[in-house]
Order: structure tokens, then C-alpha cells, then sequence
């Protein structure tokens, strides 16, 4: 399936999660952090047990092959 990786600024692998369900194309999805248990509540598909790095680092999804489908980065 498709996975959500949150990365640090020199790229090590913080947190992973496996979408169950599907995204579709031109869409949307709330992911949250386990420390906002309200965010929780409304995510649409997962809550990462951690917050993301404020000085920096990226999220990334993945399709099923593994292929780098989007990146999102803050930061410097």
C-alpha cells in the first residue's frame, strides 16, 4: 500500500505509517500527531505516535513500489 514517511533534515527515517485506505487523485488527507489527541480524532488516516521536527525535515509519500510520489519539506 501506500506509505507516509516523516524524515529529518539529513533525511533518517523518523516515523513510517501504511495508508489502509485509499487517497485519491487531487485530494486531501489529515495525518496528526498522538501528542493532539483532538487531531487524532479527525484524521483521516493515521496519527503519528510523535510531533514533526520544527527545525526541519520532509514528509514523503510512497506508492506501493516504493517510488517517491510526493515530498513535502520545511526548514532549512
Amino acid at each position: 500500500g501506500w506509505v507516509v514517511q516523516m524524515r529529518s533534515s539529513n533525511n533518517a527515517l523518523n516515523r513510517s505509517v501504511t495508508l489502509s485506505e485509499t487517497l485519491k487523485g487531487h485530494s486531501h488527507a489529515l495525518l496528526a500527531s498522538t501528542n493532539h489527541p483532538t487531531a487524532c480524532v479527525a484524521a483521516d488516516f493515521a496519527c503519528f505516535p510523535s510531533t514533526m521536527a520544527t527545525s526541519g525535515g520532509h514528509v514523503v509519500l510512497l506508492n506501493s513500489a516504493g517510488d517517491v510520489v510526493d515530498k513535502l519539506g520545511w526548514g532549512s
